[in-house]
């Protein structure tokens, strides 16, 4: 049986199981594995967002309640990005082609440039609002008001969450 301190730590490197074994499986997809689990990795650094407002895993030698850090995100985050990353294609049977550097700069592809950016640009209006009034409020409702409301109605929407107009990347 898994104690109690093991058990987040045990369920998170579960996911490297079926990460391996695509790894191996599937040889033609292992650089976008490592890319994606290098770029998401970094995400399980938002455990202090979470720790111990919504969640106080058990982790190894206790670190979430000590540092707000633990290992098991950073393992669980690297897992899921290589993974998802790659199942859709390997379900679909699709297979990846390198795109030509001529097509690479397209105007077309600007666009994913600022996807790129935008959880950047859009973290510093939900941190102002959770910072304002101390609640959580979905960027959903705070960031992107319906398009079908004018631009006096689209402040009084963002008020209860904190963000200004000024503040907000889609005025």
């Amino acid at each position: 049986m898994i104690s109690d301190q093991d058990v987040w730590l045990v369920w998170s490197s579960a996911f490297l199981v079926p990460w391996l074994a695509t790894f191996v499986a599937f040889p033609h997809y292992r650089q976008p594995m490592v890319w994606a689990s290098l770029c998401t990795a970094p995400l399980g650094l938002t455990e202090p967002l979470f720790v111990p407002a919504y969640w106080s895993p058990p982790s190894l030698l206790n670190l979430s309640r000590t540092t707000g850090f633990d290992i098991e995100s950073l393992i669980f985050s690297f897992a899921i990005g290589g993974i998802g990353a790659v199942l859709y294609d390997i379900i679909a049977g699709r297979v990846l082609i390198t795109v030509p550097p001529a097509q690479c700069h397209a105007p077309r592809h600007k666009l994913h440039y600022r996807l790129g950016v935008s959880p950047f640009t859009r973290e510093r209006p939900l941190m102002e609002s959770i910072a304002s009034n101390g609640k959580c409020c979905s960027p959903l409702f705070c960031c992107s008001p319906p398009f079908n409301v004018s631009r006096s109605e689209r402040a009084e929407i963002r008020q209860p969450c904190g963000i200004s107009e000024r503040s907000s990347p889609l005025l």
